[in-house]
């Protein structure tokens, strides 16, 4: 529908687009001057042009949206940004239209496909009804060098209790970028970013992951850059994975997760910063060639469960973890500890003004039980800086077997 039809007929005739001007907004929904957003950004596009000013795209009160919204084929819509009169606006599924994109065919609400810029999002959506019959489902997805972006408050929200499909989804040298605040809850996955994606953000940009069945945020041969507080938690698989990839983490808290904190394979390479990982079962795993850099971080576990939880940090084949300037406490409170604190198997932990509590709470450690085992050609430089603790107060605190540990104590 085009509200202008003399503008509508010079675009035709080759006559040009028009500028937006400040404050241009046009509403979708019934009664208002576009009955769904495909219909609204197709004749934006036609219609106008933007040199920095933003047209409000605004989702009148009671709107559901049971269709998809793609845009495709180079086009720029950056300069509109969706919002809502509701706080929340619904999108019922299954979905009435069902083009899938990607490699694995997902099926989306919100698409950027072929080089494409989706409109800044700055509403937040709600799944409601069930997926049955939709392919790899997914709220929101770049594919083949294309950008999606969202602004302000933002939640992005599966079905609950059936925790089916993905929130995001950037792939193929695709961005998603986040500003001010980006929540991803109840799905299977929260964020997913593969074949050279990238997440990027702004300065105070706040992520919250959390209640997802898999994992809160996984890359595969990706990029991402948080650079504010960042939330992963009450994720099935564990807060973050990253296989293959780059990962850049300030202030984040990975807790309370049902499987992992982090998992870093593949020789990924992760920097970290005053970052929080605890509680987890199996905290912080650096696997498989990676290298990770942690500063000022605290990574603990308390477990009171008979036979422990798994180690708390696992560094293997080849892997290589520094942790500088970190608090490090894993303390046990059940009769029986089948796993360790801190273990490297063909790998490099070096560590240095650290401050360490690996302890049992008075228990006694199992035969197969240490707070430190260093093992098969692994090697662990463990120092405390002056005036921090260095508190391994059992029997059999170290273990080594074919393995080396330097440098424990104070210096």
């Amino acid at each position: 529908m085009i509200l202008d039809y003399a503008k509508g007929l010079r675009n035709q005739s080759g006559g040009g687009k028009e500028a937006v001007t400040a404050g241009l907004t046009f509403t979708v929904g019934t009664g208002g001057d576009y009955a769904d957003l495909q219909t609204a950004l197709d004749d934006i596009y036609a219609t106008y042009e933007s040199d920095g000013e933003i047209l409000t795209l605004n989702i009148l009160a009671g709107h559901v949206i049971n269709y998809q919204t793609i845009v495709s084929g180079g086009k720029d819509l950056s300069f509109v940004k969706i919002v809502g009169e509701d706080a929340v606006t619904n999108v019922s599924l299954p979905l009435t239209t069902s083009l899938v994109v990607g490699r694995y065919d997902h099926e989306c609400v919100f698409g950027a496909i072929n080089e494409s810029k989706f409109p800044i999002v700055g509403q937040s959506f709600t799944c409601v009804g069930d997926m049955t019959g939709m392919s790899q489902p997914v709220f929101m997805i770049a594919t083949n060098n294309s950008k999606i972006q969202t602004s302000g408050t933002i939640i992005i929200k599966g079905i609950n209790g059936i925790n089916t499909g993905y929130g995001i989804v950037a792939t193929s040298g695709s961005e998603l970028f986040a500003d001010v605040s980006l929540t991803v809850e109840n799905w299977s996955m929260g964020i997913y970013l593969y074949e050279d994606a990238v997440l990027d953000s702004g300065g105070t940009t706040q992520f919250r992951l959390r209640d997802n069945d898999s994992y809160g945020l996984y890359l595969s041969s990706s990029t991402a850059w948080t650079r504010a507080l960042s939330y992963y938690s009450g994720n099935g698989s564990g807060g973050i994975k990253c296989v293959n990839s780059k990962l850049q983490l300030y202030n984040a808290y990975v807790e309370d997760n049902f499987g992992s904190g982090l998992v870093i394979e593949e020789k990924s390479n992760v920097r970290m910063f005053t970052c929080t990982i605890q509680d987890n079962p199996k905290n912080f795993q650096v696997l498989d060639g990676s290298i990770v850099y942690a500063t000022s971080c605290s990574f603990k576990e308390t477990v009171s469960n008979a036979n422990g939880s798994g180690e708390m940090i696992l560094v293997t084949n080849g892997s290589y973890l520094s942790i500088k300037q970190c608090n490090i406490t894993f303390l046990h409170t059940g009769t029986t500890l089948l796993n360790a604190g801190i273990k490297a198997i063909f790998a490099d932990v070096n560590a240095s003004r650290v401050s360490w509590d690996l302890r049992m709470s008075g228990q006694t450690w199992a035969s197969s039980g240490h707070a430190m085992v260093v093992d098969a050609a692994a090697r662990i430089s463990a120092r405390a800086q002056e005036g921090d603790t260095a508190t391994m107060n059992q029997t059999l605190d170290v273990q080594t077997t074919k393995g080396l540990i330097t440098q424990y104590g104070v210096y």
